[in-house]
């Protein structure tokens, strides 16, 4: 019972795009500490590979019976025992290629930091909020 909880609803979907956000955070602060290396390009996660692999999840757990969520393996994503592991690719958004053969803008960087933290917490946020029902749930009360 207690797995069901879990693999259904928004609670699986949510640990998603939190591992997806946790991973692009990581990434994103690595091209900002490389700004003035010398031959360092750009990088970031599959944003459009995971987005495509959650949409398609979704669509599955319409299709089956149980309504069980999963993560299907996508190019540059594989499901494992400890979550989702995001492969990096090289960044579609990046700055002119300057003189060092670098092309991380620290301007981009920064913007695509800040988007991903905003996503990161409307998840986080949401996911608290799911955990909060289920204490109530299980508490038999509801509070005002």
């Amino acid at each position: 019972m207690v797995s069901s909880m879990f693999s259904r609803g928004s609670l699986p979907a949510l640990e998603a795009m939190m591992q997806f956000t946790n991973a692009r955070h990581k990434t994103i602060a690595n091209n900002i500490a490389n700004v003035e290396t010398v031959g360092y390009k750009a990088l970031d996660v599959d944003v459009k590979g995971f987005e495509k692999a959650l949409a398609r999840a979704f669509g599955d757990r319409r299709d089956t019976v149980n309504g069980v969520f999963e993560m299907p393996s996508a190019r540059n994503i594989e499901p494992g025992p400890h979550g989702l592991k995001f492969a990096t690719v090289q960044s579609q958004e990046t700055g002119i290629l300057r003189h060092i053969e670098n092309n991380v803008d620290l301007d981009i960087e920064m913007g695509k930091l800040v988007k991903n933290g905003d996503l990161h917490n409307m998840a986080a946020t949401l996911l608290s909020q799911q955990f909060a029902m289920m204490r109530e749930a299980i508490a038999e009360r509801v509070s005002a």
